[in-house]
């Protein structure tokens, strides 16, 4: 349902890159990251949304152990170090001021601990992980 909501709203807006979502998403917002990986979507998240509360949520060693598994070139086909990774995104959250937490667990057990309504809006790699209705975040209705 959300990612047929966030399609229709990239075709109105001509944008066909995740990239260009910025261009709808409000500034200075409480918001939120699920699934960081190695922090390269994140840093575009501070740059361009300039939140005044960011969350960043992944797995990273506890779902994969010391070593994500053998992705192809994405995962130096099974030699990459999930805690590399995870210092890589914390170097580039860490970079811009502001309030920004970063919780290592799974994003669904991470969520049940926030207040509902506390998110102004949420990006997920998995649009099937914000579609809790009633949960967590306005990214569907202003207030």
């Amino acid at each position: 349902m959300i990612g047929k909501i966030v399609s229709r709203i990239k075709r109105r807006l001509g944008c066909s890159r995740r990239e260009n979502i910025f261009k709808i998403l409000p500034k200075h917002s409480v918001c939120a990251e699920l699934g960081v990986f190695r922090g390269d979507f994140s840093k575009l998240i501070l740059r361009y949304a300039e939140p005044k509360e960011a969350h960043f949520v992944d797995v990273w060693w506890l779902a994969f152990g010391e070593y994500y598994p053998d992705w192809g070139s994405y995962t130096n086909h099974g030699k990459l170090k999930t805690r590399i990774v995870y210092a890589e995104a914390e170097a580039k959250i860490k970079a811009f001021p502001g309030k920004h937490v970063i919780h290592v667990g799974s994003d669904l057990e991470y969520l049940q601990t926030i207040p509902d309504q506390y998110f102004d809006w949420v990006y997920s790699h998995e649009y099937a992980n914000t579609n809790i209705p009633g949960r967590n975040c306005n990214c569907c209705v202003r207030r």
